[in-house]
């Protein structure tokens, strides 16, 4: 992980000194390595890498560069064109197939709208939805309800497999 970027995410109150490499799992779990033992609980009512305002979403980094763009209701390709990649490059991103490095996440957090650190841990604000303009609403409705008759055919499909299964 880039240093800068790990600062961001380790990052805690003055009289908490990260020792040694933080990994996700301390942070995941809400707690802290302050005497560079291990991962140590984080005690009730302090203020560690993680407060009250500072919240770890589950997804992965690829979902969440995918929920980002679709906040915007960009396709992969635009969002891709923005940041300068190929669009497989970006779908290999939104699949967790690779990650982007330090200098293009940077960017797309600034394209995204959103912090390095939410993109790269969870942590933080989860975006808003934009404000689009009649064309973007069009296009992001079209496209939630194609994504929906999708869902629609295969609840059909594992229903019709079920009460088969069952008769």
């Amino acid at each position: 992980m880039h240093p800068a970027i790990a600062s961001v995410l380790t990052s805690g109150p003055s009289d908490c000194k990260p020792h040694g490499p933080v990994r996700a799992a301390d942070l995941a779990c809400g707690r802290q390595r302050c005497d560079g033992s291990g991962c140590e609980p984080r005690q009730e009512g302090s203020k560690g890498p993680m407060t009250d305002i500072m919240q770890m979403d589950g997804d992965t980094m690829g979902g969440r560069i995918q929920r980002g763009r679709e906040s915007l209701g960009i396709t992969t390709a635009e969002l891709a064109a923005r940041l300068g990649v190929k669009p497989e490059t970006m779908r290999g991103w939104e699949r967790d197939r690779s990650e982007p490095r330090a200098n293009r996440l940077i960017t797309l957090s600034g394209i995204l709208g959103v912090s390095p650190a939410w993109l790269l841990g969870g942590y933080g604000e989860v975006p808003d939805t934009v404000d689009l303009d009649e064309n973007g609403m069009a296009a992001r409705l079209d496209n939630l309800r194609a994504r929906r008759d999708v869902l629609d055919r295969e609840i059909a499909r594992l229903e019709a497999a079920m009460a088969g299964a069952s008769a």
